[in-house]
């Protein structure tokens, strides 16, 4: 048996444009980005905009 997710399942998900890359990414998310490689204090705040 296969399993099937509802297509209308993401249909009311907001997404945002990341940079000039043209990648979509949902609005809501985890900040997973931190958690690849070494960023330090500095950097992290450089990217922060609140």
């Amino acid at each position: 048996m296969v399993w099937l997710a509802n297509p209308e399942r993401y249909g009311q998900m907001q997404y945002r444009y990341c940079g000039k890359s043209g990648l979509r990414l949902p609005a809501l998310s985890l900040g997973l980005w931190h958690n690849f490689g070494h960023v330090n204090a500095l950097e992290s705040q450089a990217c922060d905009p609140a």
